[in-house]
């Protein structure tokens, strides 16, 4: 009588594979998620940054002052702006002076 002998893969071989398989994705991944998620945040600093200079304008125009004034939060909270954004990549916003655009500390979050 003969054996009939089968080839196959185990359990623990097949689970193998699986991780492999899920850690060849996970490093192809990650840095694709990184870079998505700085330019989010990138994102939602500029955007702050351009609610600030439109609440300086909007001051500006309600208090007729020229160019080289400097605004103060107290100055446009809560009638120009209620919320002031911040950066959520941790930067610290400034908001500068009349004719000038507010600024934020992290290189390359600036309005265009």
């Amino acid at each position: 009588m003969k054996k009939l002998v089968t080839r196959a893969f185990t359990l623990v071989e097949i689970m193998i594979i699986v991780v492999i398989a899920i850690v060849l994705l996970l490093a192809i991944a990650l840095p694709t998620f990184r870079h998505a998620s700085e330019t989010s945040r990138k994102t939602r600093c500029i955007g702050g940054l351009g609610l600030i200079s439109a609440a300086k304008e909007q001051w500006v125009k309600d208090h007729k002052n020229g160019g080289g004034t400097v605004v103060l939060l107290a100055d446009l909270s809560p009638l120009y702006i209620r919320d002031f954004p911040s950066c959520p990549s941790g930067g610290e916003i400034t908001i500068g002076k009349i004719g000038e655009a507010p600024t934020c500390s992290i290189p390359g979050h600036a309005l265009p």
